[in-house]
């Protein structure tokens, strides 16, 4: 590609056939950047690396996201994304018998800021009911996910900070995003690392209603009085010790 090659530029390249008949010599360059086993092998389940936004699926199902010149992976889709940018990847899974698939294995992470005005909006949103009952839940992010965020310091403050503000403002919280049944089996509740399977979804229901078929061990009520407590049990399950 353009990116990568100039004009007038010495390269090392692959003679790939010669057509004698008409003409023509098929020349490859991107087999100098070593096989997709070769490639695949600098990566692992569950780390972070640094990938190139390259294409957008027309159905929009996903990004293509490259991790090296040989070697691209897929993302959820998300909007605001543009050709060439810079993106830190999380990678969920390498499907080795799936070579031509590992894109559908590979979740994009955007290093997102905590929203400042977070809180006004909150009061503001809150303000303009003022007779409404509002029922304020977190969602569940599978293990791999949260454990990744917690062992950044910022992101964990930022976790912290957004359930504080929001308790501030609500006085409770139905909680369902830290380590729990769901979170901990995420083959069998997400679809993927954003968005749960409708079980999972239906499980929320149960839980807010209070229902039956609640699941054991997903979701409690978190308020100023067992906040500290809270978090202090988080950081012992996440293993960090700011």
């Amino acid at each position: 590609p353009y990116e990568r090659l100039k004009i007038g530029q010495k390269v090392e390249i692959m003679v790939k056939s010669i057509d004698r008949n008409n003409g023509k010599v098929i020349l490859s360059y991107k087999e100098m950047f070593g096989s997709w086993e070769e490639n695949a092998k600098q990566f692992e389940i569950g780390k972070k690396v640094k990938g190139k936004v390259r294409e957008t699926e027309k159905n929009k199902n996903g990004i293509f996201i490259e991790l090296t010149p040989n070697l691209v992976g897929m993302a959820e889709y998300e909007e605001g994304l543009e050709y060439g940018q810079d993106v830190d990847v999380y990678i969920k899974k390498i499907d080795k018998d799936k070579k031509k698939r590992i894109n559908e294995h590979l979740n994009v992470l955007y290093t997102q800021n905590f929203n400042p005005p977070y809180k006004a909006t909150l009061i503001e949103i809150k303000n303009a009911y003022p007779n409404a009952k509002f029922i304020v839940f977190t969602t569940p992010e599978p293990k791999t996910l949260l454990n990744y965020l917690m062992h950044d310091k910022k992101f964990y403050y930022d976790y912290e900070k957004w359930l504080k503000d929001t308790l501030e403002v609500f006085g409770e919280i139905h909680h369902f995003d830290y380590f729990n049944e769901i979170t901990l089996n995420e083959e069998k509740y997400f679809l993927d690392t954003h968005h749960l399977t409708t079980n999972s979804t239906n499980y929320i229901i149960y839980n807010l209603e209070n229902m039956h078929k609640k699941l054991d061990n997903f979701g409690f009520v978190l308020n100023k009085n067992n906040l500290q407590a809270f978090l202090q049990t988080a950081k012992k399950e996440f293993k960090i010790d700011y």
